[in-house]
């Protein structure tokens, strides 16, 4: 656990750099240009000044929750399943049986 995490004692004065996933740069960059995207247009889809999403990638900051939504529906899951950073692979493990494989029929549910 790092030392951010430790510092929020509660919900409510939790920094944002505490919560949320950061983004692998080079990959989010790749899939932008190969899908005729610009990296102004991905933040302004994301709300944020261009100069600061390229900020955020080259400083590995945290995106919060409603960001990584609007990445999500964008990219859809499995290409942004491979630009959000984990910090284990345990929980990339975890993150991707709950979202990629049936539980009932233990199969993928990707094509």
């Amino acid at each position: 656990m790092d030392s951010k995490q430790n510092m929020c004692k509660s919900e409510t004065n939790c920094t944002e750099t505490s919560a949320g996933y950061s983004l692998k740069k080079q990959e989010l960059k790749k899939w932008i240009y190969e899908n005729g995207h610009s990296q102004p247009y991905v933040a302004k889809q994301l709300n944020m000044a261009p100069e600061v999403f390229k900020e955020k990638l080259t400083e590995r900051a945290k995106f919060n929750r409603e960001q990584l939504g609007i990445l999500i529906r964008l990219m859809g899951a499995k290409e942004a399943f491979k630009v959000i950073y984990f910090s284990s692979l345990e929980e990339r493990t975890r993150v991707f049986y709950e979202v990629f494989v049936d539980p009932l029929k233990r199969e993928l549910r990707i094509k």
